[in-house]
């Protein structure tokens, strides 16, 4: 994986007020993840997709200050792919474990000191995708 700027789109919008951001609990799992590995290869990019503030999360613009960010309307957003999005080019990773995973082994390639790998778990197992399967081979012959 390349060590350069990446751009994460989640789902996220600024309050009426404008003084915080509301944002969905995959939403703020991912920027909890991104301070949590304290790593800037990434620049957030927050999609508004219209949630209700009921459903959604209230953070401080604070804790976005050492992060580079903007803010996108759905309509704006370049990828039509299920939020959050990690765009590594050329790979775009969609949905939240794959998302994860993907900034989780990358600021530990830019920081392996901080054995951020062990958040994967044992032999690197969590956060995979599940198996799938179609609904004919789910039903009983």
């Amino acid at each position: 994986m390349s060590l350069t700027r990446t751009l994460v789109y989640i789902s996220g919008r600024r309050n009426n007020a404008g003084t915080q951001i509301l944002l969905p609990l995959p939403s703020a799992a991912v920027l909890f993840l991104i301070h949590y590995c304290d790593c800037n290869l990434f620049e957030l990019v927050f999609v508004d997709e219209e949630t209700t503030a009921s459903e959604c999360v209230s953070v401080s613009f604070a804790a976005l200050l050492a992060t580079k960010h903007t803010f996108t309307d759905k309509h704006s957003c370049p990828h039509r792919c299920d939020l959050p999005v990690v765009c590594d080019d050329p790979v775009i990773r969609s949905g939240l474990c794959s998302s994860l995973r993907c900034l989780i082994k990358k600021c530990h390639a830019n920081n392996p000191k901080k054995n951020l790998h062990d958040l994967l778990g044992f032999r690197g197992g969590s956060l995979k995708a599940c198996a799938e399967a179609s609904n004919e081979s789910m039903t009983l012959k």
